[in-house]
This record gives structure tokens, C-alpha cells and sequence, in this order.
């Protein structure tokens, strides 16, 4: 368990949110940018979670992955 939500609910979770958001793009034909204006409200959860994200090098992380990927592909 950790943050109070014991894993297999978490795991539920996550691929819930995961699914939904596919649906969501799918449906409405948003790009990420459209999506994250969407659902993020001014100051709530889901800005306070992004506001970290996108302070951290992920986007470079997932950049360099991708690009491993790519490589390895090519080889």
C-alpha cells in the first residue's frame, strides 16, 4: 500500500485512467495539448500533479527512450 490506496486499486486506477483517456482522445479527436486544457482545472489535482511532471526532465526521459527504440529498430 502506498498512498493510502492498497496496489490492486491502484492498479485499477491507473489502467482506468489510462483507458478513459485513450476513449476521450478518440472520441473528441484532441491532441495532448487539448486534452490537458480540458481536464485541468485552475489549482486542482490534476494541475498540482502535472506541476511536478512537467518541473522534472520526463519528457527528455521519454525523448531518449523513444529514441533507444528507434535505434535498436534501425540495428
Amino acid at each position: 500500500e502506498r498512498m493510502g490506496l492498497p496496489a490492486d486499486v491502484a492498479y485499477g486506477l491507473s489502467l482506468e485512467t489510462f483507458r478513459g483517456t485513450a476513449e476521450l482522445m478518440r472520441e473528441k479527436k484532441l491532441d495532448p495539448q487539448e486534452l490537458k486544457t480540458i481536464i485541468t482545472s485552475p489549482n486542482g489535482t490534476t494541475f498540482a500533479g502535472r506541476s511536478v511532471f512537467e518541473a522534472s526532465d520526463v519528457a527528455d526521459i521519454v525523448e531518449r527512450t523513444v529514441d533507444a527504440g528507434r535505434a535498436r529498430s534501425v540495428e
